[in-house]
């Protein structure tokens, strides 16, 4: 791997914020782990269909955490990539721990990985232990050229000035809607919200009650854990989660309590506090539903029609639409040629990423999102309109551990949700503890 990495074990404490999977690799063999297991990964499928490949060609290796039906349209992707006769990419999916955690043992072993596909949000622990090269010394040279591509993610993916990973594409938490239902309830999906009053409005004439119960939310945004809206409500009434560098937690604020109280009263009043709410929203159970464009396939295919989607609604002070991204980074290693045939292969899969729209996602190619073959793509326009709207997860250090189950953001977020602490002790405390993680030592 390069003098600058630690060793294969320091490494792995390092990044413990990756999960506890990245923990037990600590003490394992150097040889790959068996992944956990989890619900749903994505079938083993055959390495991609190739051409004749020229002499010398390499196989690169590809891991990644798309597990849903997207997994199949990048295997499709890299399998056309494969049919241009040159180097060939072998795909590897896993869940996003496991991912994660091999990614971890493989680099630190120093076994071949060229290139990986996940969240920005992901990145800092990994260039805080330079394990991870800058995008543009390999991409600037192939002519790629970064006013292509939209500033957020790119600035999402940007550290200390220096871009560390390619954005493939943004995705957007919108507001999914039954048109069916709201029509049978006298509402113009035409005419969806635009501000808090109205989609308040909305969501109580979706409500169906019977003898005091919720039998159908008019608006679900996820129980215990309603993240995605939360971070647009609290940015939207003008507090924020991280400051600007996000090196420090400053939730605990008037306007991230208000933002609160009153995601809180939306499970009083319209919410039957669904876990599952995508399966509830196709059997018409939910009305509405925050979620992103990963949706547009499966509802097509699911329910065909009776659904449509519309751009989140001004929440308090200004509109605010959570997003995210996947993208490419390039892992360390010694063999530069490697690292150069890889930064072609992503080149390759950005000027062809019309084929991910696919998947639902929205490029963040400029040239291509301006295309009219994507612009012929249904349900896309309106997480297109919500771009200039978004506000990307921050890029935290030891990001994942603040998320698991009992780490300081998700654990003490869902105690406020469930009412086990009051939002002022529960902020205060969240506060106090990922602060505490974000100071440890690298």
């Amino acid at each position: 791997m390069g003098t600058r990495l630690k060793s294969r074990r320091q490494f792995l404490l390092s990044l413990a914020g990756v999960g506890g999977a990245v923990l037990a690799l600590s003490c394992a063999p150097a040889a790959a782990p068996t992944p956990t297991p989890a619900p749903a990964p994505a079938p083993a499928a055959p390495k991609p269909a190739s051409a004749p490949t020229k002499p010398g060609a390499r196989e690169l290796i590809f891991y990644t955490g798309l597990t849903g039906p997207d997994g199949q349209i990048m295997r499709d992707m890299v399998g056309d990539h494969n049919k241009t006769g040159g180097d060939q990419v072998n795909i590897e999916i896993m869940p996003w721990v496991d991912m994660l955690a091999k990614m971890v043992a493989t680099m630190a072993a120093g076994s071949p990985l060229d290139v990986v596909l996940f969240h920005p949000v992901r990145l800092k622990q990994f260039v805080e232990q330079d394990a991870l090269f800058p995008m543009m010394d390999y991409l600037a040279p192939l002519g790629v050229k970064l006013d292509d591509y939209l500033p957020e993610p790119v600035k999402w993916c940007t550290i200390a000035g220096k871009l560390y990973a390619l954005p493939m594409d943004q995705h957007q938490w919108n507001i999914w809607l039954r048109t069916d239902i709201a029509e049978k309830a006298g509402l113009d999906p035409k005419n969806p919200p635009t501000n808090r009053t109205e989609f308040m409005q909305w969501a109580t004439k979706l409500t169906t009650k019977e003898g005091g119960n919720i039998t159908v939310g008019g608006f679900e945004p996820g129980y215990p854990y309603p993240w995605s809206l939360t971070w647009s409500a609290i940015h939207s009434n003008g507090g924020a989660v991280y400051n600007e560098d996000w090196t420090k937690c400053i939730i605990n604020s008037p306007e991230a309590a208000e933002a609160i109280e009153w995601v809180i009263s939306l499970y009083d009043n319209v919410s039957a506090k669904s876990t599952n709410v995508a399966d509830n929203f196709v059997k018409g159970v939910t009305a509405q539903q925050i979620s992103g464009p990963w949706n547009i396939p499966g509802l097509t295919n699911s329910l065909g029609k009776g659904f449509d989607v519309y751009l989140m609604p001004t929440l308090f002070k200004k509109r605010v639409v959570t997003a995210s991204a996947h993208s490419w980074a390039l892992p360390r290693q010694r063999d530069q040629s490697r690292v150069e045939a890889t930064a072609k292969f992503i080149k390759w899969m950005s000027d062809n990423s019309l084929g991910w729209a696919a998947s639902g996602q929205i490029p963040v190619k400029k040239s291509i999102i301006e295309s009219d073959a994507f612009k012929k793509l249904p349900y896309r326009k309106v997480f297109v309109d919500s771009i200039p709207h978004t506000f990307m997860w921050s890029n935290v250090r030891f990001y994942s551990e603040l998320v698991s189950p009992t780490g300081a953001e998700r654990k003490n977020f869902e105690m406020i949700i469930t009412k086990q602490v009051s939002i002022k002790e529960g902020l205060e405390r969240m506060q106090r503890e990922i602060n505490e993680v974000l100071n440890r030592p690298k």
